[in-house]
């Protein structure tokens, strides 16, 4: 019965979808205290989840869960009729009392969420040009409807209504009528769902510590690209398993987890579980070589009709006090153990012997390796990452499976079948990747040949939302729940279908890693406000990974038949490393790699207006450790993020110079620029001028210019460096009369960016001279590519 009364409490304002459309649909009478869009929300869940439900929504069970989700809103003044207010920002600082940003480009388009369409149909606008598309919303709400009817089983139906709804009401405001419109009536509605179930509920946080580590933990070389992306993904896997795993344990669903944010688990619970749930961490911890920690606590009893989100006074906001004091109490479970027993495996990396399996006796070793099947044992979590970024490529679906107790199965990868299977021995938990071609009839023959050993399936499909239901499925097994995963799956391979390694990429090759600007200080502001929260943590969530999968394949468009296979004229797709939150690492031919990464920034902060993207990108020639260029990349978006100025994300990279701009340029002649650039000066670019300048490099490689000329402005920009200013610039001024076919031929390249000393500015011919220094140093490696 707990299902039954989420489901209906999760999809008590699905008659707001209705009503908005403007359609004439077939309302069910309640009387009494509801209202007309709660007769329309009777009417749909009596025709799609049949009478059972109906009677549960008109006891009105879940109305004490809808007010305590709703006392989040803060009170604005109506704007418009509910059916042409679009979504607000859930980032927008806003203040009860506040007059809304009307013009500015913060307003969502009212729509469905389609991995199909172009991102730039997903940024934000002024308030009056915002799309409103309640009738598409709710022809893809009713066609998805129609095929969950196949589903019996309550707690699979409430999770797959939990991705159904993310698809159609992610972007739809909750309340219109005298609020900000800054939740989506999916946020409110997930809040709504756990708080429905107990008349006092507490909060149970888990922290996962060590996210970056264990992600970039790769030893040795080989294979490390295809392992750093399978830590990547299995770490987002891992978190799933264990959301459900502690669901399963409790008796709860794995809606019960109000946390969207990577590394981090809210669960709504109803008694204090803490030590049955510290048990089970524990054990994670043990079985990841404590790659992996865990932190948790657990909140004090709130009274759910008394939950107040958002109040005038800070003092009554229980639901902060609650969360603050349960973060203030977070304490690691375990402690790494002094291990007696360790050995080395293949990758040179040292793990507990009995974690080890003989690498040679692993089912599908030698596709995972390349064909060359390596001597000696490898690590269970270095098993699990190889057959994880394996199986990525062209990934299908992934099959989640919670296994009967006394159920274990061994970590493969079939290569015939093509589909990666890995198996978390703590949580009792497995995964089956299928990758390769779209084909129905495989994941059918693998849920008939798992059902034996299950309890409980969940089928995803990836990137795709609207189209991830498969009624025909469920006539295998009857506990089935459907959703999606969304992640890019492009990786180059050669002529043998084998993966193309990282030093065959390019003779230079770039590893770039991007971060939200403060994204952790807006996290903590929203997080006291769940349903706000899960409405920009779903859309931070799809922003990145939309984008991230349109761009990589709009990159790989122009490569032969098959999209992840070199084309004819060496070019190859850029790589993603891994893509998790705000969080990317990405790695190509250096060039490529730098306009993806523009080309995210600006279509994220499109998406996001709350959030800048600051990056970083290394530059390194064949045989480099991954690792270390990694290493590298995160210390120059340090660099970049500490540079950034007030509304713009930038990027820093070993081949650009430092600077200072024309306002810093101070006593010149007295004063060492050296150290003007150590104390006050630059190493990072705006992505605009980062890719400007890589745009000049490649237009001064087609016209021809004479590289020694090119080189000697470079000499010129260190002499300036090295406080001999009055000497570079009789230098400049001097080159430039000698050359001066040459020089004009430069600036119409450039734009007119160096000066044209002393006719103009010395200043402007300073910092243009020190930051043209970058561009040299594209154009050198562009020409040695």
């Amino acid at each position: 019965m707990v299902e039954e009364i989420m489901l209906v409490s999760f999809l008590h304002d699905v008659g707001k979808i209705i009503q908005r459309a403007g359609l004439k649909y077939p309302r069910r009478e309640l009387g009494g205290d509801f209202y007309e869009h709660d007769e329309l929300s009777y009417g749909f869940i009596s025709e799609y989840l049949g009478e059972e439900y109906a009677e549960l929504f008109k006891e009105g069970r879940w109305k004490f869960a809808d007010y305590a989700s709703a006392s989040e809103r803060i009170e604005a003044p109506t704007t418009g009729a509910p059916s042409s207010t679009p979504l607000l920002d859930p980032a927008y600082d806003i203040a009860s009392g506040d007059e809304l940003p009307l013009n500015k480009d913060v307003w969502y388009p009212v729509n469905y969420i389609d991995f199909n369409a172009d991102p730039e149909a997903y940024r934000t606008v002024k308030r009056g040009e915002a799309l409103i598309n309640y009738r598409g919303i709710y022809d893809v709400l009713t066609r998805l409807a129609k095929d969950a009817r196949a589903i019996k089983d309550s707690g699979s139906l409430l999770e797959t209504y939990d991705f159904i709804y993310k698809t159609v009401a992610l972007l739809v405001p909750a309340a219109v009528y005298q609020a900000v419109p800054n939740t989506s009536l999916y946020g409110h509605s997930r809040l709504a769902a756990p708080l429905s179930v107990c008349k006092r509920v507490r909060l149970l946080v888990i922290d996962v510590k060590g996210i970056q580590r264990f992600i970039t933990n790769v030893k040795g070389e080989k294979e490390s690209s295809k392992r750093l992306r399978g830590r990547s993904f299995f770490l987002q896997m891992l978190q799933r398993a264990l959301v459900d795993k502690i669901a399963d344990m409790l008796g709860l669903s794995s809606l019960n987890n109000i946390s969207f944010e990577p590394g981090k688990v809210i669960f709504v619970v109803c008694n204090d579980v803490k030590q049955q749930v510290d048990e089970l961490l524990l054990k994670l911890e043990e079985w990841s070589n404590y790659e992996l920690q865990f932190a948790s606590a657990l909140s004090d009893e709130i009274e759910v009709s008394e939950i107040k989100i958002f109040s005038e006074r800070g003092e009554d906001r229980n639901f902060k006090k609650a969360l603050d004091d349960a973060f203030g109490r977070l304490k690691i479970v375990g402690k790494p153990s002094i291990t007696q027993d360790i050995g080395v495996d293949v990758f040179a990396d040292v793990y507990p012997e009995n974690s080890m399996v003989e690498a040679k006796s692993v089912n599908g070793i030698d596709t995972l390796t390349s064909g060359e099947v390596p001597e000696g044992d490898i690590s269970e979590i270095n098993l699990i990452s190889l057959i994880v970024g394996h199986s990525i490529r062209d990934l299908k679906y992934v099959v989640e499976i919670i296994y009967k107790d006394g159920v274990e199965v061994k970590n493969e990868y079939q290569g015939n079948n093509r589909f990666g299977r890995i198996y978390i021995k703590p949580l009792n938990i497995g995964f089956i990747l299928i990758h390769g071609d779209e084909n129905l009839a495989r994941l059918r023959t693998i849920v008939q040949e798992e059902k034996r050993f299950a309890k409980r399936m969940k089928v995803f499909t990836v990137n795709k939302t609207r189209d991830f239901i498969y009624p025909e499925v469920l006539q295998d097994f009857d506990i089935i729940s459907f959703g999606y995963i969304s992640l890019s799956t492009h990786h180059p391979v050669d002529e043998y279908e084998r993966f193309v390694s990282l030093d065959d990429l390019a003779d230079y090759i770039g590893l770039g890693i991007t971060d939200g600007d403060k994204i952790g200080e807006i996290v903590r502001r929203l997080s006291a406000y769940p349903g706000r929260f899960m409405t920009f943590s779903s859309l931070l969530e799809f922003a990145f990974a939309h984008i991230v999968t349109a761009k990589v394949a709009e990159e790989g468009e122009n490569v032969g038949e098959s999209e992840n296979k070199v084309s004819k004229d060496g070019k190859k797709p850029v790589v993603v490393l891994y893509s998790g939150g705000d969080d990317l690492a990405v790695y190509g031919r250096w060039d490529e790699v730098l306009v993806l990464l523009e080309k995210l920034s600006v279509l994220v902060q499109g998406i996001l207006p709350s959030v800048t993207v600051s990056g970083g990108l290394f530059i390194f020639k064949k045989k480099y450790p991954i690792g270390i260029a990694y290493s590298k990349a995160k210390e120059f978006e340090g660099v970049a993020k500490r540079e950034r100025v007030k509304g713009f994300g930038r990027v820093a990279s070993n081949i650009f110079e430092g600077y200072i701009e024309d306002g810093s340029v101070s006593n010149i002649f007295e004063n060492c620029v050296k150290d003007q650039i150590n104390e006050e000066g630059m190493k990072s670019f705006s992505w605009e001028d980062a890719e400007k300048f890589l745009e000049y490099a490649k237009g001064l490689i087609q016209s021809g210019v004479p590289s020694a000329y090119l080189y000697k402005l470079y000499s010129i920009g260190e002499m300036i460096e090295e406080c001999e200013v009055p000497r570079a610039l009789v230098t400049y001024a001097y080159l430039n009369a000698r050359n001066k076919d040459t020089f004009k031929k430069v600036r119409e390249i450039t734009e007119n960016y160096l000066a044209d000393y002393p006719q103009e500015d010395e200043k402007k011919a300073i910092t243009g001279l020190l930051k043209f220094r970058t561009v040299v140093n594209m154009y050198s490696l562009l020409s040695r590519s």
